[in-house]
């Protein structure tokens, strides 16, 4: 109940579909990528805009979550970013939005997609360490562009 009331109040105007991957509470090693297929529901607008979104509990012991974005196309990576999601400030204050002990930060990553671009998008994390811990879950947001 929680997290669904933690993604209504998140979800920023104009978005029309959202997928979130929960995490395995032992953590997510580098080895396990996230796999998004493209929703359906893209197909009715000309292009889009995509957000990734982390969802972690107040233990999570870092004030940033560095990604590798693959976006893939016929079987092949056709473009390749290195997302940085600053979840704290430098004071120890968790940015984004937070119910209990849970919060949830929202970035964009990529603007003006146009449908058919990519049949799915891979999401790897590229923090230092082999497994990340107190990461709850990760997801995309698809946004009608403006």
């Amino acid at each position: 109940m929680a997290i669904s009331l933690l993604a209504a109040t998140c979800t920023p105007g104009g978005a029309f579909d959202s997928d979130f991957k929960t995490i395995d509470a032992e953590g997510w090693t580098k080895s396990s990528p996230l796999v998004f297929l493209q929703p359906d529901s893209i197909r009715g607008v000309d292009a889009y805009d995509i957000a990734v979104s982390v969802r972690h509990d107040n233990y999570y012991p870092y004030r940033n979550l560095l990604l590798i974005v693959d976006y893939v196309a016929g079987g092949k990576i056709v473009e390749h970013d290195t997302v940085n999601v600053e979840l704290c400030d430098e004071y120890g204050d968790w940015g984004g939005s937070g119910l209990g002990k849970l919060f949830q930060k929202q970035m964009l990553i990529k603007e003006r997609v146009p449908v058919g671009r990519y049949d799915k998008i891979v999401v790897w994390h590229n923090m230092r360490v082999s497994k990340v811990t107190n990461v709850t879950d990760v997801g995309l947001t698809y946004i009608k562009s403006k």
